[in-house]
């Protein structure tokens, strides 16, 4: 039996970065008992986010969608595979909700944001991710003479720079792992190097 860090495994960063794909990479070669979660889409709930986000009116109501699927979540998924001595793999986790409320500037809803990340600790069982591999920065190519391209760019800069900032506020140990100019299986082997205990 391999032995990893931890027994509850994050893999984080921007959109674009590649975590889909190590996530896929991570199913195929760990061939301990493991289970892989989606945050916040792999709950009912987050099926029912996903079909309303475009109608939501507030980032408050985005937020309390989020909330409430990553609960039910907990509950039914991540809570008992770990009661269980399951590996648990999540593809995002409370890190990025934080990431994204901030990066679209809002800031006067961390009062609220505060109050709901404790509501998940009162969960008989709950545990936060050990282990948080963030994976950036994201580099999508930019037309400069694109509107639209240029605020992306902003964006995007923003995000990668928040995710930096505030991981070691959601987890208790973390590693970034720099995708600049390397390939997938490089990334890959940085991945596992950084999970599985010598």
């Amino acid at each position: 039996m391999t032995k990893f860090v931890s027994d509850y495994l994050v893999i984080e960063g921007p959109d674009g970065v590649g975590k889909s794909t190590q996530i896929e990479l991570l199913d195929k070669t760990i061939s301990d008992k493991h289970i892989i979660v989606r945050e916040p889409s792999d709950s009912p709930v987050g099926v029912v986010y996903k079909n309303l986000v475009s109608k939501l009116t507030s980032p408050l109501q985005e937020m309390a969608f989020v909330f409430a699927a990553r609960y039910q979540l907990l509950l039914e998924k991540i809570i008992p595979a770990l009661a269980d001595d399951t590996l648990v793999i999540s593809d995002r986790s409370v890190l990025s909700t934080f990431v994204y409320q901030y990066g679209l500037g809002i800031n006067t809803e961390y009062m609220m944001f505060e109050k709901m990340f404790s509501t998940l600790k009162e969960i008989p069982g709950y545990k936060k991710p050990h282990t948080v591999l963030l994976l950036g920065p994201s580099h999508r190519p930019v037309n400069e003479e694109d509107t639209q391209d240029k605020f992306y760019r902003d964006f995007r800069d923003r995000i990668n720079s928040l995710y930096v900032n505030f991981v070691p506020i959601t987890s208790d140990t973390y590693t970034i792992v720099n995708t600049e100019n390397k390939s997938i299986e490089e990334i890959h082997e940085i991945i596992l190097k950084s999970i599985v205990l010598q």
